[in-house]
């Protein structure tokens, strides 16, 4: 990089002043924003992730009301986003508007999956015999495992 072009970064990185970060608590969430209060003084509607482009690829940590969290101030808006949480509530993670919930060994995807086969596959013992599920048991157990296969993703 040419003397110049750093003297310019330089030049902009003094104008805009030092990032501004808080910590307070947490007053109330949504599935994308909260509020914090810091002394007194409350930030609303604070982001839960810091980009907002239109894409649905997101993992965002949701903090637990009345925890503490770190907010920053988007370049030099009047816009705040989480930067960190001190206790997560929930774990919102969604991939090509799906969710996945995994491990190393296995996913909730899969287990759900094999659950529902399971049941489809379930002998009954009955007083005159083995016996299978009933047909419209059958019918709605596929129905639960396309509403599993449209929620996650493997």
């Amino acid at each position: 990089m040419s003397k110049e072009l750093r003297n310019i970064g330089d030049l902009l990185r003094s104008l805009g002043g030092p990032a501004q970060s808080y910590v307070g608590r947490v007053l109330s969430v949504t599935d994308d924003s909260c509020n914090v209060d810091d002394n007194g003084f409350t930030f609303y509607n604070v982001r839960l992730r810091a980009a907002i482009d239109g894409k649905n690829n997101r993992v965002v940590l949701v903090p637990k009301v009345g925890s503490w969290v770190m907010i920053s101030r988007i370049d030099q808006s009047e816009q705040f986003f989480v930067s960190q949480v001190s206790e997560v509530e929930r774990v919102m993670m969604v991939i090509q508007d799906k969710y996945v919930i995994k491990n190393v060994a296995t996913s909730l995807k899969t287990i759900l999956n094999d659950l529902v086969t399971e049941l489809k596959a379930a002998i009954i013992n009955t007083p005159s015999g083995p016996g299978s599920i009933s047909p419209s048991t059958m019918t709605k157990l596929d129905l639960v495992n396309a509403k599993v296969n449209k929620l996650f993703q493997e």
